[in-house]
């Protein structure tokens, strides 16, 4: 084979005989002008939210959410989310998902006094 050698478009063989020039598969439907809104299912943003719901997600965000407002009243310029969330699970003796970490971490960026020192990276996907 000569690869510096071109083999024009004419001569080339379609992978599929039966459908000369085309692709296998149908073309996609155009897109709606309406976005369907997916429900959350199995995913870890809906086990979050059912987590916050229970008494150790709310225990939890309490202690969190204090421990935070505390080290900024005393100075701090930034919150490590994940050293709050491991002093937590020391301090309460509580199971904490550590995929739960970012969203803690969002919801402790919502209050005012904290948007600043809490860092937040940008979400994938």
């Amino acid at each position: 084979m000569n690869r510096g050698h071109k083999t024009p478009a004419s001569e080339l063989v379609s992978p599929w005989p039966s459908h000369p020039g085309r692709t296998p598969w149908p073309e996609s439907p155009p897109a709606g002008d309406e976005q369907q809104e997916l429900p959350l299912g199995d995913t870890t943003l809906a086990r979050y939210r059912a987590w916050r719901a229970t008494e150790d997600g709310e225990q939890v965000w309490l202690a969190i959410h204090a421990r935070a407002r505390n080290l900024v009243m005393l100075g701090d310029e930034w919150v490590g989310v994940k050293c709050l969330v491991e002093d937590a699970r020391r301090q309460l003796r509580i199971k904490i998902n550590n995929s739960f970490t970012a969203y803690l971490a969002r919801d402790l960026a919502h209050d005012p006094m904290l948007k600043d020192a809490i860092k937040l990276r940008a979400r994938k996907g």
